[in-house]
């Protein structure tokens, strides 16, 4: 269940939600990164006013202190109308000494005496009520017959500033949702676009058939998923070997045991037809035949399939290919066609190689009982080896003045038969394909020739020891 669970995601919303989720924290990272930097330059250029205000003023002090110490003003000194918005002066114990007459006299905040002698930068209510923001530099004054430490605070109106900060932050957002939202639909634009290849190829794919030929994918598949494509086309194409080897088996034994069960059903039927015994004998004796014989296409049927579905490994082992050859020629002696035929083996001394034992007797067995079987005309089945200093072979020749050039062309064909009317009770119509794949299996070839009348099988080359 929970495996089932696990992999019952969709990969198109995975990778949609993961797009959305990674443009929106971008955007949203971007927008607030701007948002800080519009912010931090309004407020510094909205300072920096102030500050040059306040220098401003600050170096006119001086004069408006002097022009009231000396009485050539009558007036307050708070009478003074500078070009700033808002200004109050304060001593250094707080006492207000002078401000503006556009102060309506309502005084601004006194933030202190900075320590650090530098300016000072807050939000301040104006006397008028409205917000504002100001700066506190400290400054030197003469009064009571003294210079001493003072404070002179400039304030300006910050609303229209805050009305532009605030246009300019619903332009940013409404910029930065519309971007991503043309970001988003671009994006999954782009997904469903490079999903689609997958909708086709599981459109290609339900359409595969083993009736008819393979057609690979992933050819306009990207370079991430290239390997897949190429071990789903590798899987699929063993399964249609795996379905062609079936079909092919079981064709093939319909086609080999039709003839013997045939045949024991005709004996069958003459045995309990008879009434003498030896009549019986007889047609029980024929049904044995047609036993064995179906009892070894099937044998050679089964061990082609291993061998081809890749079941059974050749070993490699040390053996004397005289001696192997030499025992394979005296099973075919010791056979009932053996008898007619004289079997030469032309060999030195003993050749070791290394070879598997089982896979070259049953090649040696079918190449020689073929040889014995369907050799015509006179002459002897020759088995020789020949060796030289690189490589081994092993020739087995026969005479066959029947057989031509083309005729070689069907040799390893399953049941195929120069004589249509089909083989030997010995012979299946497998003993050249099973050895040739048994040859395969091993690693060695097994090539045939025709040469003044004779057939020559060539199997090799054997590495020697």
């Amino acid at each position: 269940m929970s495996s089932r669970t696990r992999g019952s995601g969709s990969i198109y919303r995975s990778v949609v939600l993961s797009t959305l989720l990674a443009i929106g924290g971008a955007v949203g990272a971007l927008f607030f990164t701007m948002d800080y930097w519009v912010d931090r330059e309004v407020h510094a250029h909205l300072d920096r006013v102030l500050l040059e205000r306040a220098r401003t003023l600050q170096g006119l002090l001086p004069l408006t202190m002097a022009r009231h110490r000396d009485g050539h003003q009558a007036s307050d000194a708070g009478s003074i109308d500078l070009d700033v918005e808002f200004f109050s002066l304060y001593g250094a114990d707080g006492h207000l000494l002078r401000q503006s007459t556009r102060n309506a006299g309502r005084s601004l905040p006194f933030p202190g005496l900075s320590a650090a002698r530098q300016p000072q930068y807050y939000d301040a209510t104006l006397p008028d009520g409205r917000h504002g923001r100001a700066v506190a530099i400290p400054v030197q004054v003469f009064a009571d017959g003294r210079t001493r430490e003072a404070m002179l605070v400039v304030a300006n109106d910050r609303e229209g500033w805050d009305k532009a900060e605030t246009r300019i932050h619903t332009a940013l957002l409404f910029a930065t949702v519309l971007i991503s939202v043309l970001v988003s639909l671009m994006a999954i634009g782009r997904v469903r676009r490079a999903f689609a290849f997958l909708r086709r190829t599981a459109a290609e794919v339900s359409r595969l058939d083993v009736n008819e030929p393979l057609r690979p994918i992933g050819e306009q598949f990207p370079v991430e998923l290239a390997p897949f494509a190429k071990a789903f086309n590798t899987g699929v194409q063993r399964l249609y070997q795996a379905v062609d080897r079936e079909r092919r088996f079981a064709s093939n034994v319909a086609h080999e045991l039709r003839t013997p069960l045939a045949e024991i059903r005709s004996s069958a039927e003459s045995a309990l037809a008879a009434d003498a015994p030896a009549q019986s004998r007889l047609a029980l004796e024929e049904t044995l035949e047609a036993t064995l014989r179906m009892q070894r296409s099937v044998d050679a049927l089964l061990q082609l399939a291993r061998l081809e579905s890749g079941q059974d490994v050749p070993l490699s082992d040390p053996l004397d290919l005289q001696a192997q050859l030499a025992e394979a020629v005296r099973g075919a002696q010791r056979s009932p066609a053996g008898d007619a035929r004289s079997l030469l083996l032309r060999a030195g001394g003993a050749t070791w190689v290394t070879a598997d034992v089982a896979i070259l007797e049953r090649i040696f067995a079918n190449l020689l009982a073929n040889a014995v079987e369907y050799a015509e005309g006179p002459g002897d089945i020759v088995c020789a080896i020949d060796a030289d200093a690189t490589a081994v072979w092993v020739v087995i020749s026969n005479p066959a003045p029947a057989l031509r050039e083309h005729d070689l062309l069907h040799f390893g064909q399953r049941f195929w038969r120069r004589d249509p009317q089909g083989g030997t009770a010995r012979h299946a119509g497998l003993g050249l394909a099973l050895s040739l794949g048994l040859a395969q299996a091993h690693g060695l070839q097994l090539l045939f020739q025709v040469d003044a009348g004779r057939l020559q099988a060539q199997l090799g080359p054997f590495a020697a020891l």
